[in-house]
């Protein structure tokens, strides 16, 4: 007799913890259908009260504190998610990039590291892995892991992060021609930058840019981010013109002084050529020119590069360093 009690309290915390699970499955997918993310992370908290090892809701949970920059809880969630689910990758993935972006770049690579480890085929690990090596100042590393990334392929957003990130790693140690090369490829395959920006800029109708304003501000109201100052940094990235904000990278071979006389009888000529390798200052050059000319003057201008027809910016041997020609 004295057992019936003890089958009925195990029986009554079964029920209980069933009607918890139950409870915490309600919450779960009203958090699933709610489309405004505070709510959406409230329901996803509710779920977690009632069940900590529902991995789902951390997961859920998690992605909206990456999309609102809250990298702190990102990694709080994702810690949690990995220790109930250690065989799925997505969990460390999003663990490094959340240490990522919280500049832990030793623990991004630690968790990208891991995600190969269990799946060595996943592209996007090692782009990411490649920008943790980068900001790391490992630029050989993250030169290697990029070009892996590039030569397994992927989609187009991660291929254009793996030439960003290897096109500003041959940038630090100076290899500048195959930093640019690498910008334009990533511009290109880039889905984030508009198909007409990279063509013909001022081609913008005033719709497409309507369109792009009203979906950002949608982006900022669903996942209810506050707009903040922007972060200055060094310059270090290579962008679309990049090669006109950059100053010249074979330094003291243009000596103006000597360029002075030809650079006065600009405004007499019709047309005045100035060929370079590149990278040694042709832009700059002609914009000291123009800003020389006397006022009332309108000069236009166009540069030619040699290099593009296979000349290296360490010289071209059908060209001299520097040539200024008028006619």
């Amino acid at each position: 007799m004295r057992k019936i009690p003890i089958y009925i309290l195990l029986f009554a915390g079964l029920v209980t913890v069933h009607a918890y699970d139950m409870d915490a499955m309600k919450y779960f997918n009203l958090g699933i259908s709610s489309s405004i993310t505070s709510k959406k992370i409230k329901y996803f908290t509710e779920a977690l009260k009632l069940n900590p090892g529902l991995e789902a809701a951390y997961e859920k949970r998690g992605l909206l504190y990456y999309f609102q920059e809250k990298y702190d809880k990102v990694i709080q969630d994702f810690e949690r998610y990995v220790k109930l689910a250690p065989a799925k990758p997505d969990g460390y993935q999003m663990l490094g990039a959340g240490y990522l972006k919280n500049e832990n770049y030793k623990s991004a690579i630690f968790n990208f590291t891991r995600v190969l480890e269990i799946n060595p085929h996943l592209v996007s690990a090692y782009s990411n892995r490649a920008e943790a090596y980068r900001l790391s100042g490992n630029y050989e590393r993250a030169i290697s892991d990029s070009t892996m990334a590039i030569n397994m392929g992927g989609g187009p957003r991660i291929m254009s992060d793996a030439y960003q990130t290897r096109a500003k790693a041959y940038f630090e140690i100076g290899k500048t021609t195959k930093a640019y090369a690498d910008s334009g490829k990533y511009v290109d395959l880039d889905p984030r930058i508009p198909v007409l920006w990279k063509t013909n800029p001022p081609a913008v109708s005033v719709s497409v840019m309507g369109l792009l304003i009203l979906n950002a501000v949608l982006w900022l109201f669903v996942f209810e981010l506050k707009l903040r100052p922007l972060k200055m940094r060094r310059f270090r990235s290579i962008n679309i013109l990049s090669s006109k904000l950059l100053a010249p990278q074979a330094t003291e071979t243009i000596v103006r002084e000597r360029l002075n006389p030809l650079l006065a009888e600009i405004p007499k000529k019709k047309l005045t050529a100035v060929i370079a390798g590149a990278g040694y200052g042709k832009t700059t050059l002609i914009a000291h020119a123009c800003r020389a000319a006397p006022p009332g003057e309108r000069l236009s201008s166009s540069v030619s590069t040699p290099s593009a027809r296979g000349c290296s910016p360490s010289g071209c041997p059908d060209h001299p360093t520097v040539s200024v020609t008028g006619w």
